[in-house]
């Protein structure tokens, strides 16, 4: 596979991936998750902007129970072949889940979702680390890598 294809390939995943994620996350939670990306410049000031959004809730119904996002930087990187870093989160606690485990929930759904549809995900479970879906770089590696443990 060349890089072109590889980077074909990863980018319809991603959008498959984010597609089923979304799916997925108004069947098993009943509310969506927003979904944003290349949202906000950096991490810092896209948790600040969604922490704004979800106060002032202009539609009044606050029906999104969290949050799965890259940013510009993230994309700008990611064009150049570098690994993809998504943060997540829960906007608030549901039901008997405090809001760390719905933030798990939903980090464990993403990474679940994109793994189906192709990425190469990185994730250690723990709701302070990023769900991070593999380069091109990273996945020619990988193909190099596995090529040549069958030869």
């Amino acid at each position: 596979m060349n890089k072109w294809e590889v980077e074909l390939n990863l980018e319809q995943s991603l959008k498959r991936g984010l597609a089923l994620f979304r799916k997925e996350t108004r069947v098993i939670f009943g509310r969506p998750v927003l979904t944003k990306r290349a949202f906000s410049c950096c991490g810092g000031c896209a948790s600040a902007e969604l922490d704004i959004a979800w106060q002032a809730d202009e539609r009044g119904d606050k029906r999104a129970i969290g949050a799965a996002y890259y940013t510009r930087q993230g994309a700008a990187g990611y064009r150049k072949g570098e690994d993809i870093y998504f943060n997540y989160g829960a906007f608030e606690p549901q039901g008997d889940c405090s809001r760390e485990t719905m933030a798990g929930r939903i980090g464990d759904l993403l990474a679940e979702s994109l793994r189906r549809e192709g990425c190469l995900v990185e994730w250690s479970g723990k709701t302070r680390d990023c769900v991070i879906v593999s380069g091109v770089k990273s996945t020619l590696e990988s193909l190099t890598k596995a090529e040549s443990v069958v030869e």
